[in-house]
């Protein structure tokens, strides 16, 4: 008789949504409580994922304000967790003019960056958030560490070889003492897909950036 087989991930995947709530004070608390859990068991299989994959609207297809988060083992989308308070967030800026295609290229191959394991540091990636923004949608690499700049970058550039973001695509963008929003008009951004940034979770780190 014939058995399916079934592909093993190298770790357990949690895929959660996070709707757009308004706060006029939001604690930590709020803002993890408020996201769901789209399956009812961690994702652990390639079919598991094409399953929950297939059926769920695309990030451009989300109301603006929403949220995809997808973390290994149980851990949460806050910096404050201890598998992502001493690390960084690689954080990919998408230009609101992109198209859809564009942007579901680019989230597609975030998720098998994500899950695949053939990263070079996939051992310190515990997850992505897909943040659809009206400004430009957003994606987040967590990584649980930051240790030196030379490994920064090559963190960062092995991820961008890995997305197969193409170097004429993005410009690099310091948001440190800015307001946290690209204006897609100015020359700097304009003729980009993307700005690339990094935040370390602590203050004290904040020395080894990009």
């Amino acid at each position: 008789m014939f058995q399916f087989q079934f592909h093993q991930l190298a770790y357990n995947w949690t895929w959660e949504y996070k709707p757009s709530i308004i706060y006029k004070e939001q604690t930590a608390a709020d803002w993890l409580a408020d996201y769901k859990k789209l399956t009812s068991k961690n994702i652990d299989t390639v079919e598991c994922f094409w399953n929950v994959y297939d059926r769920l609207p695309g990030l451009h297809q989300l109301e603006f304000g929403n949220i995809y988060s997808i973390f290994r083992n149980e851990i949460k989308p806050v910096w404050e967790h201890s598998e992502n308070e001493n690390g960084f967030s690689l954080i990919l800026y998408l230009n609101k003019a992109n198209t859809h295609e564009y942007t579901m290229e680019i989230y597609l191959k975030s998720l098998m960056v994500l899950i695949g394991n053939a990263y070079p540091f996939s051992v310190i990636l515990n997850g992505c958030t897909f943040e659809r923004k009206a400004g430009g949608n957003k994606i987040v690499f967590w990584f649980k560490e930051l240790i030196s700049k030379e490994k920064s970058l090559n963190i960062r550039d092995q991820l961008l070889k890995a997305v197969e973001i193409e170097p004429d695509d993005f410009t690099f963008w310091d948001t440190l003492g800015s307001s946290g929003r690209i204006d897609w008009k100015l020359p700097l951004f304009q003729n980009y897909k993307m700005a690339i940034s990094v935040k370390a979770h602590r203050k004290d780190k904040e020395k080894i950036l990009f």
